[in-house]
């Protein structure tokens, strides 16, 4: 489909009142650095409207997300197979689906949701069994209308965040494999949590010294006490070639959080003088009561 169809519907879908623009297509524009004219114009409606992208079906590849799934304010969404069960703890990762990073070391996908053997409608009134990121990308559009029907007043950002804070990760795989996990609406949905970081909803940190301070900001929404505990996982680039341990982060990891407060901690950052250079992620996991 030529680019400037894509945009002539990106384009009509603004003009709508819809809050959700669902896009199940990928490219194979390279680099991979969010400024081709499509992902620009993704991003660019991600302002207004929560824009769902498929990561693609490239993989598995290192950084093989392309546009528009690359555009930075996108919820990109990766393909997990839930094995015909509801029981999330068996799902693994479609060995087709792409990884990231982005260029620049950007973290993609956000966050993947069941892609394998959907049936959904298809051609001529009919249904059809489909397997890939553009299955997996409606059902994140599904969660975000879910969210909206709950508190009309989210905008797009805050959904993101609230969807990749409150995904389930997933065991044994690499954080640039499933972003933040697997889509989980019941806690999305039942999250009193808020957590603000300097980039609002992740850590994209360039380490040109061998310490780094940034702060971190939890709000406790419920009306009862949490207890708040961090958690880091190791932090290594995709094919785990190279590892950072968790002692690497020095912060206040368990605190009592009263109903309806904030508490803004440092999170520290002491990188070994011999690290190899490389693009390393993992997960800060917070967990409360």
């Amino acid at each position: 489909c030529p680019t400037s169809t894509i945009l002539s519907g990106l384009n009509a879908a603004l003009n709508t009142t819809a809050k959700i623009i669902s896009i199940s297509l990928g490219g194979e524009a390279t680099p991979n650095n969010g400024q081709t004219a499509l992902s620009i114009a993704v991003n660019t409606a991600a302002s207004t409207k929560v824009v769902v992208v498929a990561a693609g079906n490239n993989g598995p590849s290192t950084a093989c997300i392309t546009s528009p799934g690359d555009a930075e304010n996108v919820l990109t969404v990766g393909n997990s197979n839930d094995q015909g069960t509801t029981d999330q703890s068996d799902d693994t990762i479609s060995s087709s689906s792409c990884s990231g990073p982005s260029a620049f070391g950007r973290f993609d996908p956000e966050l993947v949701a069941p892609g394998s053997s959907i049936t959904s409608t298809y051609l001529s009134n009919s249904t059809a069994t489909l397997s890939g990121t553009s299955m997996a990308a409606p059902h994140v559009s599904g969660a975000v209308a879910l969210l909206l029907e709950y508190n009309s007043s989210l905008i797009p950002s805050e959904i993101r965040k609230i969807l990749m804070h409150t995904a389930t990760t997933m065991t044994s795989v690499h954080v640039l494999t499933q972003g933040t996990g697997i889509i989980n609406v019941t806690k999305a949905l039942e999250n009193k949590l808020t957590i603000n970081t300097t980039q609002y909803d992740r850590l994209e940190l360039l380490f040109t010294a061998n310490t780094y301070t940034t702060p971190l900001t939890i709000t406790n929404r419920a009306n009862e006490t949490q207890q708040i505990t961090l958690n880091l996982t190791t932090l290594s680039d995709l094919e785990e070639d190279f590892i950072l341990n968790t002692s690497i982060l020095t912060t206040n990891s368990s605190f009592v959080l009263n109903p309806y407060t904030s508490e803004t901690i440092n999170l520290s950052f002491s990188i070994p003088t011999n690290t190899t250079p490389a693009i390393y992620a993992g997960i800060l996991n917070i967990s409360s009561n």
